[in-house]
């Protein structure tokens, strides 16, 4: 089926992809106009009522810790930013449109209850590592997959062939008969849509990471191994439960390619299916109950309903050292355990022992409580006190039934007792007792080596990432949310020093013929260069942030509205300098805070309305 013309032109020629119908298509298109304003989104929007609703939970998800819940769509689109809110309307409608479909072996139900839980995976994971603003994140995590949904629409016969294929067969699968996998069809869906290469090329590649041609710990690196961390946290959230824990190795790795914290990662799970949860009844979709998930990233084989440390293919044989003065019963003890397939040695006295566990480090020793010279009570002690004899398993021997005595050995750090003369059935059973304890130790002490190394391998990736946690994807200054929360710290500390506060707005022209004529890249490029020209002519004190697609806003504390006006001349003058001859002049807008205005909220709308400077 495949041809020269592109997979996404095709199916789009064809009239045969899932498209924004409603609300969500009058949103698509007064992102793409200059004209535009916030009024005019949020008249598009409140036209659909659960459209306003889901966009207001998304909105309060994200607010700055401190400020007030989100109330009025107008608040709500302010916050969340044009971008946000395209990528979140085209989501939801697309869900309210598409809950059925023709392809009888593509579950649409498990579909969109999956994209929910990725967008909401991807925005908690944002919020730790800022692989992208965090009100972007859910966007984009809810129409990552939105390829998926396009194959089984386009193609609804013989795509029920694919579907029930494990993503990695079903990528090749759909390579060999589209042409394309259902990930760069996504990302073509995106660009069309609207959304920056920035976001769309790690799209592309999340079914083959590894060959993506993205430099470690970059911006698009980062949003790759973001995604398909979230993408793990959905696969073991639908697998069925029997596979959940199959699962959770590779969700680790996942999370330690972002440098997180593992610690932290099943409170984040938890927190991201409780979530799922409570917002799976919004948007009537299925959502699964899930045990804890450090409970399912407890180390296989180590469930208490069976006992697979005696099964056949065991590789690891413990170590295990027999203490006791009567050659007799050492000889005995050692058959035993080797027939139960230990590797033993063994000593006569407490003395020879402690030589031998400093050379040999058993992970179990046997020992008797009475013996001459270093008795076993006295052996217990002094291997505790050793780096090794801590981890060490210690099994005691004895007659005595005194429990004062007992409680002694307890208090020594012996673990476990058993009586004389032996029970071989019995000590067989104590044994696997003390095999399971030994083995989960032993997995612990390696799960937490693997994670100390992966952390140390990712500790240069971490650092950078904080470093990035507030700034703007492609000029690196602060986000929209950002500067938001400057301004709301600089509007507070103006009323309460009762100091004079200005903004000024810059917003340039249309980028799409630069776009249209020398590329997108060109356009990134101006913006970028933009930016580094506002952020060296600052003053001292003066905070600089990307506001919008193509706007910048400027907060300048302690400055009067003359002062104000001078340098927003003097960033006009520069701004349009730079654009001359490629693109019209900027628009920039001048306010300072009034006795009226109580927040930021005020001012900005009042910055949003004052003519900009040369208007008549």
């Amino acid at each position: 089926m495949t041809n020269n013309i592109p997979l996404h032109t095709r199916l789009q020629n064809e009239n045969r992809l899932p498209s924004p119908r409603g609300p969500a298509l009058a949103v698509l298109r007064l992102t793409q106009k200059e004209s535009s304003s916030l009024e005019d989104l949020a008249h598009a929007i409140s036209a659909d009522p659960v459209l306003t609703g889901r966009l207001l939970k998304a909105a309060n998800a994200v607010r700055p810790v401190g400020q007030r819940p989100v109330a009025s769509l107008r608040d709500a689109v302010r916050l969340l930013g044009f971008s946000a809110v395209r990528g979140l309307a085209l989501g939801f409608c697309l869900l309210g449109d598409h809950r059925q479909g023709p392809c009888k072996s593509f579950d649409y139900k498990r579909y969109w209850s999956g994209c929910l839980l990725r967008g909401l995976a991807l925005q908690a994971i944002c919020q730790q590592v800022r692989a992208i603003p965090v009100e972007e994140a859910f966007s984009l995590g809810l129409l990552v997959r939105i390829g998926d949904l396009a194959l089984a629409s386009g193609f609804p016969e013989s795509y029920e062939e694919i579907a029930p294929l494990s993503p990695r067969e079903r990528a090749a699968a759909e390579k060999t008969r589209y042409g394309q996998d259902s990930a760069a069809l996504a990302a073509d869906m995106l660009t069309d849509w609207g959304l920056p290469a920035i976001f769309t090329d790690p799209v592309a590649w999340q079914e083959a990471p590894d060959r993506a041609p993205f430099r470690e710990d970059s911006r698009s690196w980062n949003l790759l191994q973001a995604i398909n961390l979230a993408s793990a946290i959905v696969q073991v959230c639908l697998a069925d439960p029997t596979q959940r824990r199959s699962m959770v190795a590779g969700l680790l790795m996942q999370g330690a390619r972002l440098s997180m914290d593992p610690d932290n990662l099943p409170e984040l799970v938890d927190r991201v299916v409780a979530e799922w949860q409570d917002w799976a009844g919004l948007f009537e979709v299925p959502a699964g109950e899930l045990p804890p998930f450090a409970q399912l990233a407890q180390p296989p084989g180590l469930n208490p309903g069976g006992d697979p440390l005696l099964e056949q293919g065991d590789t690891e044989k413990l170590r295990v050292l027999v203490v006791d003065d009567e050659g007799s019963l050492r000889g005995f003890l050692r058959a035993l355990l080797e027939q139960l397939g230990f590797e033993v040695m063994d000593a006569a006295d407490g003395s020879a022992a402690l030589k031998l566990a400093e050379e040999w480090h058993p992970d179990l020793v046997v020992s008797d409580w009475l013996m001459p010279g270093t008795d076993g009570l006295e052996l217990t002690r002094r291997l505790r006190q050793t780096e090794e004899g801590k981890a060490t398993f210690i099994l005691l021997l004895t007659q005595l039934s005194d429990d004062d005595k007992l409680v002694e050995a307890f208090a020594a750090g012996v673990d476990d007792f058993i009586g004389k003369p032996l029970k071989p059935r019995v000590f067989a059973a104590r044994l696997r007792a003390a095999r399971r304890v030994i083995t989960l130790r032993k997995e612990i002490e390696r799960d937490r080596i693997n994670f100390q190394r992966c952390a140390a391998d990712f500790a240069a990736t971490h650092r950078r990432l904080q470093d990035m946690a507030h700034s703007d994807p492609l000029t690196g200054l602060p986000h929209r949310q950002q500067g938001i929360t400057q301004l709301h710290q600089a509007v507070a500390h103006a009323r309460q020093e009762q100091s004079p506060l200005a903004c000024i707005l810059i917003t340039l022209p249309s980028l799409g013929p630069i776009n249209h004529q020398l590329g997108r890249q060109a356009g990134d490029r101006l913006l970028m260069q933009i930016a580094q020209m506002l952020k060296a002519g600052l003053r001292p004190g003066d905070r600089l942030c990307r506001y919008g697609d193509r706007s910048f806003l400027v907060t300048c504390p302690q400055t009067v509205l003359p002062q104000a006006l001078t340098a927003a001349q003097r960033m006009e003058s520069l701004v349009g300098k730079h654009c001359e001859g490629i693109a019209q002049p900027p628009k920039v807008r001048v306010c300072c805070l009034g006795p009226g205005m109580g927040n930021e909220d005020a001012l900005l709308d009042s910055l949003e309305h004052t003519p900009p400077l040369g208007a008549s």
